[in-house]
């Protein structure tokens, strides 16, 4: 019976692992959103991709980061944010992220729009150039289109050269 007991206590201290007071609970960006009054103040971490640019300003820098569930404003120093080194954009992966700071659903700090004020930032993954090909069933519908299109483009410049002459005529009678 004691190593049912012992079984039992091993497994729910394997299922509510302890917290200390100041670990960070790991949120989707979504989830910050809709939860924003109960989690307005508190740490948060979230995995997220650098996108856009940084925006350096005097006392900091904005990053703006998307989880695939939405996107977020998260302002660091700027050494920190001067160790990303790629931001998605159309021919860019940006890093991955795992960001950990104090959440807020309306900061007074920056105009009152949600924000994290990052305290570590760590690169999960390095981000990277994309080349983006067109297929070849789009590159071979482009041609047939443009050669259906040719003739009527033919037809509709010539009626309007025939236009600008008859209307010419007139102007001269």
């Amino acid at each position: 019976m004691e190593k049912y007991i012992r079984a039992v206590i091993f497994s729910l201290i394997l299922l509510f692992p302890s917290t200390s007071a100041d670990a960070a609970v790991s949120y989707s960006i979504n989830d910050l959103i809709e939860n924003a009054i109960s989690l307005d103040g508190e740490k948060v971490t979230i995995t997220a991709e650098a996108i856009g640019e940084k925006m350096e300003r005097s006392e900091g820098t904005w990053v703006n980061v998307n989880d695939g569930t939405n996107a977020i404003g998260v302002w660091m120093d700027k050494l920190t944010a001067d160790r990303i080194g790629y931001f998605g954009d159309y021919s860019h992966k940006g890093d991955t992220l795992r960001i950990t700071g104090t959440y807020s659903r309306a900061c007074l700090e920056h105009g009152g729009e949600p924000d994290i004020h990052a305290e570590t930032l760590e690169i999960i993954k390095s981000g990277e150039a994309i080349s983006h090909r067109p297929s070849p069933a789009k590159a071979l519908w482009a041609s047939i289109l443009s050669v259906a299109a040719a003739p009527f483009a033919i037809y509709f410049i010539r009626q309007s050269s025939l236009r600008k002459k008859h209307n010419v005529r007139h102007l001269d009678a």
